[in-house]
C-alpha cells in the first residue's frame, strides 16, 4: 500500500492499543514503526533493484520479532532521555516494545493484501505472497483511519473518544479488506462461470484488482493456446468482454524466455506474463510483460516490463531493459475509472497491443 496508508494504520493501532498510557507519541511513534519499511525503495544498484529488493527483508514476518522490539527499545530510551530533561512520564518499556511490534507488523500484512508481491519470509524463502484483495491505492481503506486520527486530534486528551474512535476505524477499514478479498474470489468466480458457458474447461482464471477502485477487477485468463484479458465490475456484473492473444513462439522470444532477465520478471509478476514480438525496421523487438497491472478498457498489454532488440541475424542489439506504460494521473483517467466502476456498459472491449 502507499506510504500514507501504511503510517495512518501504524498510528491507528498505536491511538487504539496505547494512547491511554502513551499519550500523543504512541500514534507519532505508531506511524513511524509502520512506515519505515518501505525505505528499501531507496536500494537501487540498477534498474532492477526496485523488484528485487522492495518488499524484501524490510518486510519479512521474519524480522518483525527482531524489528520491532528493537524500534521499541529505542523509542523508550528517548522517552527516557527526553524525561530527565524535563519531558513526560517516558511510561513502560513493554508499550513502547509493544506498539512497535504491532505497527512494525501491519505493514507486510497489509502489502500482502495487494497484487504486488510481498516476501513474507525473506531471508530463508523468496516467494512471493500476494491476496489480491485490494489496490495499492484505495482511498475506502485509508479514509476512516484519516478521520479516526483528526477525531484523536480534535479530543485533546479524552483517550476514551480517542481510542474509540481509532477502533471503529481500523474495524471498519479492515472489514473492507476482507469483503474485498472476498469480492476478487466472486469476480473470478463469475469469470470461470462464463467461460464454462462457452465451452472453456482448461483455463486458469485470476482476478485482480485495479487502481482506485475495488469493485473493477482485472480478469486474466491462461489456456494451452491462448491467453486472454477482461474487467468486470462487480457493482454491476455482466458479461467479460475478452481479449485474446496466442502466446508468441518465434526464435527471439524464445532466446529473451531463457535470459535471467526474463526469469526475474517471472518471479516478480509470479508467473502472470505476456511476451510479443515485432519488427521495427529491420531489427526485431520482444516485450515481456506483467500481466496483473493493465491500462483499464484499452489494451491486453501490462503498464511495465522488459524489452530489448534484435537484428536481422538474431543478434541482441540492445540489452533487456525496463519499461513502463503508466497512465497519467489526471481528472480525465480517474473519471474515467469511476465510469468504469459504476457501469460496466462502458467497460470497451480491450484493443489489440
Amino acid at each position: 500500500m502507499d506510504p500514507l496508508t501504511q503510517a495512518v494504520l501504524g498510528a491507528g493501532v498505536g491511538q487504539a492499543l496505547f494512547h491511554r498510557r502513551l499519550g500523543g507519541r504512541a500514534i507519532v511513534v505508531g506511524a513511524m514503526a509502520a512506515a519505515w519499511p518501505d525505505l528499501d525503495v531507496v536500494v537501487k544498484f540498477d534498474q532492477w533493484s526496485g523488484w528485487i529488493y522492495h518488499r524484501g527483508l524490510t518486510h519479512s514476518l521474519l524480522i518483525v520479532p527482531l524489528a520491532g522490539p528493537a524500534v521499541g527499545w529505542l523509542a523508550w530510551r528517548v522517552a527516557t532521555w527526553r524525561a530527565r530533561r524535563g519531558g513526560p512520564d517516558p511510561g513502560r518499556r513493554a508499550d513502547w516494545l509493544w506498539l512497535c511490534t504491532l505497527a512494525l507488523l501491519t505493514h507486510p500484512l497489509l502489502d500482502a493484501s495487494t497484487t504486488y508481491g510481498t516476501q513474507l519470509l525473506a531471508p530463508f524463502s523468496d516467494r512471493r505472497f500476494a491476496l489480491d484483495a485490494i489496490p495499492v491505492i484505495d482511498p475506502v481503506y485509508t479514509v476512516p483511519l484519516v478521520l479516526a486520527l483528526l477525531v484523536g486530534w480534535w479530543s485533546s486528551g479524552r483517550w476514551r473518544l480517542a481510542r474509540g474512535a481509532a477502533v471503529a476505524a481500523l474495524v471498519l477499514s479492515n472489514g473492507f479488506l476482507l469483503y474485498t478479498w472476498w469480492l476478487n474470489g466472486q469476480a473470478a468466480d463469475a469469470a470461470r462461470r462464463q467461460l464454462a458457458a462457452e465451452g472453456v474447461t482448461d483455463a486458469r482464471v485470476h482476478a485482480y484488482p485495479t487502481i482506485f477502485q475495488s469493485f473493477l477487477r482485472r480478469i486474466i485468463v491462461y489456456r494451452p493456446d491462448e491467453i486472454r484479458v477482461g474487467f468486470i465490475t462487480m457493482l454491476d456484473p455482466g458479461p467479460i468482454r475478452w481479449f485474446r492473444a496466442d502466446p508468441p513462439a518465434d526464435a527471439q522470444v524464445a532466446d529473451f524466455r531463457a535470459r535471467w532477465e526474463a526469469d526475474l520478471l517471472e518471479w516478480f509478476a509470479m508467473g502472470k506474463t505476456f511476451y510479443r514480438s515485432y519488427r521495427d525496421g529491420d531489427r526485431i523487438v520482444v516485450e515481456a510483460t506483467d500481466l496483473r497491472y493493465g491500462a483499464t478498457g484499452t489494451t491486453l498489454w501490462g503498464i511495465w516490463g522488459i524489452r530489448t532488440v534484435y537484428d536481422a541475424a538474431g543478434r541482441v542489439v540492445v540489452p533487456p531493459t525496463r519499461f513502463s506504460n503508466r497512465p497519467s494521473v489526471n481528472m480525465t483517467n480517474l473519471a474515467y475509472l469511476k465510469r468504469l466502476m459504476l457501469d460496466r456498459s462502458a467497460i470497451a472491449a480491450p484493443a489489440p497491443p
